[in-house]
């Protein structure tokens, strides 16, 4: 599901009415619905320690606007089920899926790892099973509830030695999900684990215990399966790695006969587009070429909405070289993508229906969270328009539930919305956003010095 842009300073489509012009105590429209300065300054002190900031406020303000939107559009019959809307809207999903096996067609059948290269990568130990049992604790521990815990993890380590299993000790496991797994940390690579854990760690033999081991969130006793303990995990592992690197490979090789030159102005521009994301997506200026086509500014916008949003911001302060590589990336999935194309390839049936129950399961959940499913909202009004105004005043009480955090926010799809705003005049005001931050500023003065 959609990972929010920070969608600041956007402006209203052009030639739109004066009715439907910027207003100070304005925040964002729809059509005709407004979101007021007044009710986002007060879900944000409803929704205190959420960051007075701009960026935020323009990601919720763009968030009332995809949800008004589309409850309209369920509230005049369209449950937006259609193939067409659920694959437009998957498109990442689907491109992913096509060139993962363009891919594995490009690696040959002889691609997968000998039982012999298994044993080998296990032995050398760069990378290795690892499973753990841990008593936990936090900056705010005790010395005596440290010292508790401590001893603790001495007598499981104690009985384990006597005779205890691994799976009675895992019982007294306090990390919930290694616990799952039977206290399982999967497979890991050195540099992926605190130094504390990774020194002791990559000294075990295999099926050895460590002794107990202390980390900043707690004291481990550490366990380095057989690897019959765990080949199938540990094969599935390196053969994804040794695929990954010939992927890269490959992928490097195609650049470079492509011929792919970056623009000098392509950093500049992209971090214009992060800060005004819905104007980047119709914009057609060149940011690379490459033989026989570019890539645009439109092509990263569209990128660029699964983002998340602390991804974008850091891309704000990262290095021109740093972006360079990025937009690189974004290429050669382009470039795959042409191939894909010249390759005859297509989505199995299970391949479809996979993708279609992914997106509906998405939208579900969205109509679940403000309680604008098709056929409640047609239980609760006969016409159209009423159907709308439920829909408008569930939306309104969702984001009140949102902002007391008794639920999560419901993000819809970004290609979803993007679709669904084409078809009506929308607009974020800039001049209310900045009122939002001054209102809800003194909003939550007042709140503090009052206590209530």
């Amino acid at each position: 599901m959609r990972k929010f842009a920070w969608m600041a300073g956007l402006l209203a489509c052009t030639g739109c009415s004066d009715a439907f012009r910027a207003h100070p105590n304005v925040v964002a429209r729809v059509d005709g619905h407004e979101l007021s300065v007044e009710r986002l300054a007060e879900i944000f002190v409803v929704g205190q320690p959420l960051p007075l900031r701009r960026d935020v406020v323009n990601e919720l303000a763009n968030h009332w606007v995809d949800m008004t939107v589309l409850a309209n559009r369920l509230a005049s019959g369209d449950s937006l089920l259609d193939s067409a809307v659920v694959f437009e809207t998957m498109w990442l999903e689907v491109r992913q899926h096509l060139i993962g096996r363009y891919q594995e067609r490009q690696r040959g059948p002889d691609w997968e790892l000998s039982v012999t290269a298994v044993d080998s990568a296990f032995e050398e130990g760069e990378i290795r099973g690892l499973a753990h049992v841990v008593r936990t604790v936090t900056p705010a521990s005790t010395q005596e509830e440290r010292r508790l815990q401590y001893q603790t993890a001495e007598q499981i380590l104690r009985e384990l030695v006597s005779g205890m299993t691994w799976q009675e000790a895992n019982e007294l496991n306090q990390d919930e999900v290694s616990k799952q797994g039977n206290g399982s940390l999967g497979v890991v690579r050195r540099g992926e684990t605190v130094p504390q854990f990774e020194r002791v760690a990559f000294a075990l033999s295999p099926g050895q215990l460590s002794e107990v081991t202390e980390t900043p969130i707690g004291f481990h006793i550490i366990y380095r399966p057989l690897l019959e303990q765990v080949r199938e995990t540990f094969t599935v592992f390196v053969r994804d790695a040794v695929a990954a690197q010939a992927d890269s490979i490959r992928g490097m090789a195609l650049l470079e006969s492509s011929e792919v030159a970056v623009r000098s102005s392509a950093p500049e521009a992209i971090r214009d587009a992060i800060m005004e994301p819905m104007r980047a997506l119709a914009s057609s200026r060149v940011l690379a070429t490459y033989r026989d086509g570019a890539f645009t500014l439109g092509q990263f916008a569209r990128w660029l909405q699964y983002l998340p949003g602390e991804v974008q911001l850091k891309m704000m302060n990262v290095p021109d070289e740093e972006i360079v590589e990025f937009t690189q990336g974004l290429i050669l999935e382009e470039l795959l993508w042409n191939e894909v194309g010249n390759s005859g390839l297509v989505l199995s049936d299970s391949a479809r229906t996979a993708i279609e129950e992914q997106y509906r399961r998405g939208v579900a959940e969205i109509w679940q969270a403000a309680r604008i499913a098709p056929d409640s909202l047609a239980a609760a009004a006969a016409t159209a328009p009423e159907r709308e105004r439920v829909a408008a005043r569930r939306v309104d009480e969702y984001f009140d539930a949102v902002a007391a955090r008794r639920i999560p926010l419901a993000p819809v799809p970004p290609f979803l919305a993007t679709q669904l705003r084409e078809d009506v005049r929308w607009q974020i005001v800039s001049a209310g956003v900045a009122g939002v931050i001054e209102r809800a500023g003194r909003l939550r003065a007042v709140t503090d010095a009052t206590g209530r």
